[in-house]
């Protein structure tokens, strides 16, 4: 049995989305020439981890020519100026001057200058008088579940996306802390995270939440879309941990390389199996595979009934593939896999697509 490694989590309804478009791309866009007499005006909060404003100052330097020296302004001149045009959000920046005709998406027409108030967070709410999108996590889990998912990748990638965590906290599920967030939450699959409701503030998630977790009565957001292998609570079981066999003729030189299979099922869904072993159709085992399978086309992958933890698999096997009365699922449609050679075992005769292409 191999030693387990850390994968990298493919979470689908994240990964699927990408970044969003947002504001400071799309400044980048200009029509017909650089108007020339533009004052660039920027408003910034007393907020250490908000929205970088200087990004979005420096596209727009790099579009138009200044006619005055830049204006950054904090404090109360920023509050005065916010009022003033309507603005809600801060960092925020507005364009003066020779604007006549000018377009720019993300920003809005507000009396006699061109507004862009819309920035990601964090920011300062002038509502509320609050900064908003500083986000809280607890990662919940269980530290003897050596074979469990690494949830902090998870956390890693959510802040990759741009997303501020304010703190991160670990908390076991033997603890008193542990048991009371799992009762709370109803929380039966381990390792997961509670996050508190600021990361709504992101669209990125916002956007994908209801398919991968729940918004609780307190406003609390807790995981339920887990990649395995997890800790089931109810069980006691660790689910997800799955057997691979690559079942292959060490005759046929020319056969597709197996490690295929678990390239692809690494990518498609982040199956990445817990034990791995391969079996010759010569020997003993392998004889008893292909007859208790009735498998016709070599090489080929047998995987546990594990695997059927994995959400997306389910739907992607019935296409290749077929789930036995005893729960191991056969990989069928190698000729699926693309322009390559395997060996058909009715006719005794390697099949080359390779021709195909």
């Amino acid at each position: 049995m191999r030693k387990k490694s850390k994968k990298k989590f493919k979470y689908k309804s994240l990964i699927i989305l990408g970044l969003i478009a947002v504001a400071i791309a799309a400044v980048l866009f200009f029509v017909n020439k650089t108007p020339q007499g533009i004052e660039l005006t920027v408003l910034k909060p007393a907020c250490d981890e908000c929205f970088d404003i200087s990004v979005l100052q420096g596209a727009l330097e790099k579009q138009f020519n200044v006619s005055a020296m830049l204006n950054v302004l904090t404090g109360d001149q920023a509050m005065r100026l916010a009022e003033k045009y309507h603005i809600q959000k801060l960092p925020a920046a507005f364009l003066s001057g020779n604007i006549e005709g000018l377009k720019l998406p993300k920003f809005v027409k507000v009396d006699d200058v061109l507004v862009f108030s819309e920035p990601l967070p964090p920011y300062y709410d002038l509502v509320s008088k609050t900064v908003k999108g500083r986000v809280k996590a607890v990662q919940l889990q269980d530290k003897t579940c050596t074979d469990c998912f690494d949830i902090s990748m998870i956390v890693d990638q959510v802040k990759s996306v741009g997303v501020y965590f304010e703190d991160v906290k670990v908390v076991d599920i033997s603890s008193d802390e542990g048991k009371e967030l799992a009762s709370k939450y109803n929380i039966t699959k381990l390792p997961t995270l509670i996050f508190n409701k600021e990361i709504l503030e992101y669209p990125i998630v916002s956007s994908v939440w209801k398919n991968v977790g729940t918004v609780e009565k307190d406003g609390a957001l807790v995981l339920r879309f887990l990649n395995p292998p997890y800790l089931n609570l109810e069980t006691g079981e660790v689910e997800g941990k799955v057997e691979m066999t690559y079942l292959v003729d060490s005759s046929c030189k020319d056969c597709y390389n197996y490690s295929l299979h678990k390239i692809i099922l690494q990518r498609a869904i982040g199956l990445d199996p817990y034990s791995e072993k391969v079996v010759d159709i010569s020997s003993e085992e392998g004889k008893k595979l292909v007859k208790k399978y009735n498998i016709e086309l070599v090489p080929t992958i047998l995987l546990s009934k594990e695997a059927k933890v994995y959400p997306e698999f389910t739907a992607m096997w019935k296409k290749v593939g077929s789930e036995e009365p005893d729960g191991v699922f056969v990989f069928r449609k190698v000729d699926k896999i693309g322009p390559i050679v395997f060996m058909n075992l009715t006719s005794g005769k390697e099949v080359d697509l390779r021709a195909n292409k």
